[in-house]
């Protein structure tokens, strides 16, 4: 029925009809649900101005969620459009959610922020929902290329404490090689680390001295030593 429903109803009725069923699991145990694994298709597509079903059936459901997907089943616009209450809602309900699929392949720090990734409209105003959201991400769980990227495309502009969880050097030199940070930056962050220890021990302290070094120097971040 939902799945009908995002092609034959309105984006208000949609979201008045089904959002209840996301609020009730938000209230409960449940982490399944069959909405939200529809949901989770969905993606907005920059180039054509509009939210797009991706109705992918997995060829191998072991390593969903990676590129191994059955294509020939094709993706199809949304007409009717989707209703921005929706954002909130699911936001709201990341904690739970998000959470559940941990043990796929994302690029971002969580799965769900993936698909809220994907479904993000620069058209909505919502740079500081999303802005915050993946930056607690960055600062909270690991930071991963794709979480900066797109904490950029929300023109979000603090980032102290990026690094601080970061899973080890080799995550700090493809951030700073895939976005364009102020030398001054990221020196005072990598202060900060080889100042305080404590604050990420998975990282090589004496590698991050010596890029520190080289960045000093206005050696570009993509011939930073291995």
């Amino acid at each position: 029925m939902f799945i009908s429903a995002l092609f034959f109803e309105s984006k208000e009725y949609i979201y008045d009809e089904y959002h209840k069923y996301v609020e009730e699991i938000k209230k409960s145990n449940i982490t399944k649900s069959i909405i939200l694994n529809e949901l989770v298709k969905i993606q907005y597509n920059k180039d054509l101005k509009k939210y797009v079903y991706r109705n992918y059936l997995y060829k191998n459901y072991a390593f969903a969620y990676t590129d191994n997907y059955d294509y020939s089943s094709g993706s199809h616009i949304l007409e009717a459009g989707f209703d921005e209450r929706w954002y909130k809602t699911l936001f709201d309900f990341y904690d739970k959610f998000g959470s559940e699929y941990k043990l796929y392949y994302t690029r971002y720090s969580n799965y769900f922020s993936e698909f809220l990734a994907g479904i993000y409209n620069p058209d909505l105003g919502l740079e500081e929902v999303y802005g915050e959201h993946f930056y607690n991400n960055v600062t909270k769980i690991e930071p991963t290329v794709a979480d900066i990227e797109m904490l950029k495309r929300c023109n979000w502009t603090y980032y102290d404490g990026i690094f601080d969880k970061a899973a080890g050097n080799y995550v700090i030199r493809g951030i700073l090689r895939s976005a364009d940070f102020d030398k001054n930056f990221v020196i005072k962050e990598f202060n900060r680390l080889i100042e305080n220890k404590n604050i990420n021990k998975k990282l090589d302290l004496k590698k991050l001295k010596e890029w520190k070094e080289q960045i000093e120097g206005d050696m570009p971040y993509e011939m930073l030593a291995d």
